[in-house]
């Protein structure tokens, strides 16, 4: 997938620790919308050191099955 976004392979370790921490969330029994919230604030944690956070959404719903949170 990082390949198909065309994430620099140094970047690679990042986005693998935000999908820990994701991993983290669902094994904490976590669903619906409070799970999107803690997703999207995960995201915006790691899109202010620089990751894109198309990248990263698309990784919270295609591998993490996690929708974005209802407004």
């Amino acid at each position: 997938m990082l390949d198909q976004e065309a994430v620099s392979v140094i970047q690679y370790p990042f986005y693998l620790d935000f999908g820990r921490e994701m991993w983290r969330l669902k094994r904490q029994n976590l669903s619906g919308d409070s799970l999107a919230k803690e997703a999207a604030t995960m995201i915006g944690k790691w899109v202010s050191p620089g990751l894109t956070q198309a990248v990263l959404e698309t990784i919270r719903t295609q591998v993490f099955d996690v929708g974005a949170p209802t407004p």
